[in-house]
């Protein structure tokens, strides 16, 4: 730890020690029980709910409602509530996929777009409120005789809406369940169908991504309790459901489920959890979700403040992290960077459907210190399942031992590839052979692969020629931002270290990435901290450190960069809990 970082730790823990040591009232605590403190958790989280006093502009500025398996952002229009549907587990294809050779073209996480129409001008400027209240994991919907109480129900993928229409002369509401797309899109050797259906006074959403052997499944179910309802198909992309004219309250209730199974039904999937969310009221899922969500806030806090308010500001948003975290990474895969499940336009995105290392963990790197790790499993678990894709990977792509972690990567690692094709991608990406002798079989091949993967980064833009993807190369050779092959592993395996009191023993495959040096490297502590880690697990006989601060994976180990020896590095850990 250089002079000036432990300046800094040492100033953070005075600022700590103060900041405890302020009056209750400032601290927003209930006082001091027995010389603990004693936090009044209600009143500090709030200062992270959201108000807003009229409607949104922009659907972006929605207000975020989700379990951490499903959720949605919820604005409005002049007659309408909008959400769009998303899952954290909906991939529209997987590694394998040769139809997206273009970037950005291909889509996950989108389900459903959902309105509940009112049949008239209710969101106005002057008659328009939303509030997000953190604390309780509920939210609200004001309008012009009209409201909504809200909530995205923690313990199944169920989002509830507790309507009131006290309006003089009530107006049937209608809940639209709409298609992202029309029924049928074949791309390539890709197809994604989209149905809607009803079952027993029930309206559904299905959607099917089939790609070769590759199956991903979702579905949307929609009811209304509480009053009588008719179906309605609009067209062939949309299916309403429509609740009679009445004053007083009733409930909305919106299901979701995914599959990568196609012999599973998910839209009874979805039509259980539905039924089970009827079965227990509004009432009982909001105390449900107060429940969870006070558990949540009790496992730690922190509380700002500073006279131009900005550390009061730093505090709010900090808060608020928390918050769209736990409702967003609470599923079987990690909830993604861009966008997460707050996408509201369709389930294309910029920067694709893979998932990038540097932008991943600049959102769950900060969760280390807030004593909720469990925000982290989705991470953990999804590289832990591409485990044998990426051991594969690494013996085909660069002839090596141990494991490949990929900057850039789709949900389930990389593709197995042929062998003559891995055969020429080792001797290409290694400079054994000259970029320009690269075969019109390998060429083929690396056509029909997505540009964002760090095997393929060497591509740039592109365009169709008679039907044919044309790419363009950076001019790098096989080079790319995202083909360096050290950094993703080692900070894979210094998160992991962070995790070690799980006893997750899963990890320790990837706290042995496979490394390659001399270079000099910013963050020498990721190094130091990958030595940790071999210290907490254990260490092989035949696994040792060498004198040039490289782990003996296989990899050929002289690669030397001018200019960079190697990194002076401490003969021991730098972590003083590692004995």
């Amino acid at each position: 730890m250089t002079t000036e970082w432990k300046k800094t730790v040492v100033t953070l823990a005075i600022m700590v020690g103060l900041l405890w040591w302020r009056s209750s009232s400032a601290l927003g605590t209930e006082g001091d029980r027995g010389g603990l403190l004693v936090a009044d958790y209600a009143k500090l989280v709030s200062r992270a709910d959201l108000h807003y006093n009229k409607p949104v502009s922009r659907s972006e500025e929605g207000i975020p409602i989700g379990n951490g398996r499903m959720g949605s952002l919820v604005w409005t229009t002049p007659q309408a509530i909008r959400l769009q549907i998303n899952r954290v587990d909906v991939f529209a294809n997987n590694s394998y996929t040769t139809s997206f050779p273009a970037r950005n073209s291909d889509y996950c996480g989108g389900c459903a777009f959902v309105d509940i129409e009112f049949g008239a001008d209710v969101f106005t400027d002057q008659k328009t409120s939303q509030h997000l209240f953190c604390y309780d994991g509920l939210a609200d919907v004001r309008g012009d005789g009209v409201a909504a109480n809200l909530l995205a129900w923690n313990e199944q993928d169920v989002m509830a809406f507790e309507v009131g229409d006290n309006r003089e002369r009530p107006a049937a509401i209608t809940a639209v369940l709409r298609m992202l797309r029309v029924p049928e899109v074949k791309t390539a050797a890709h197809t994604a169908f989209s149905k809607i259906e009803s079952r027993d006074g029930r309206i559904i959403l299905t959607q099917k991504f089939m790609e070769a052997d590759y199956y991903c499944g979702s579905a949307v179910a929609v009811g209304i309790v509480g009053r009588k309802t008719k179906v309605h198909v609009a067209d062939e992309r949309e299916i309403q459901l429509v609740a009679e004219a009445k004053n007083g309250s009733f409930t909305v209730l919106i299901a979701s489920a995914a599959s990568f199974d196609p012999k599973e039904d998910i839209a009874a999937a979805a039509l259980k959890q539905l039924a089970a969310a009827e079965n227990k009221g509004y009432a009982a899922l909001a105390e449900s979700n107060k429940l969870w969500w006070h558990d949540f806030w009790s496992k730690g806090f922190i509380r700002l403040h500073s006279e131009d308010g900005i550390a009061n500001y730093i505090e709010q948003n900090y808060t608020y992290y928390l918050y769209v975290t736990a409702s967003s990474s609470r599923g079987r895969f990690p909830v993604k960077f861009n966008g997460m499940i707050w996408i509201t336009g369709g389930d294309r995105r910029s920067w694709g459907g893979q998932y990038w290392g540097a932008n991943q963990e600049c959102m769950y790197n900060a969760l280390f210190p807030t004593n909720r790790m469990e925000l982290l499993d989705p991470m953990f678990d999804m590289y832990s399942g591409m485990y044998n894709s990426c051991s594969v990977a690494t013996r085909q792509q660069w002839g090596s031992k141990g494991v490949y972690i990929p900057e850039t990567v789709a949900f389930d690692g990389l593709a197995r590839l042929p062998d003559d094709i891995a055969a020429e991608m080792r001797e290409l990406y290694l400079l054994k052979k000259p970029w320009d002798q690269r075969t019109e079989k390998f060429l083929a091949v690396a056509r029909t692969g997505q540009p964002h993967s760090s095997r393929w980064n060497w591509m740039d833009g592109g365009r169709y020629v008679d039907g044919v993807w044309r790419p363009t190369e950076r001019g790098g050779g096989p080079y790319g931002p995202v083909t360096h092959i050290f950094s993703r592993g080692a900070k894979i395996a210094y998160t992991g270290i962070h995790n070690r009191r799980t006893g997750n023993k899963q990890l320790m495959g990837w706290e042995q990435p496979t490394w390659m040096g001399y270079r000099r490297y910013e963050n020498t502590t990721v190094i130091n901290g990958a030595r940790t880690s071999y210290n907490i697990w254990g260490v092989k006989e035949d696994v040792r450190w060498r004198n040039n601060h490289a782990v003996n994976m296989g990899f050929p180990r002289r690669v030397v960069y001018p200019n960079t020896p190697p990194p002076s590095l401490p003969a021991t850990p730098n972590n003083p809990e590692v004995k």
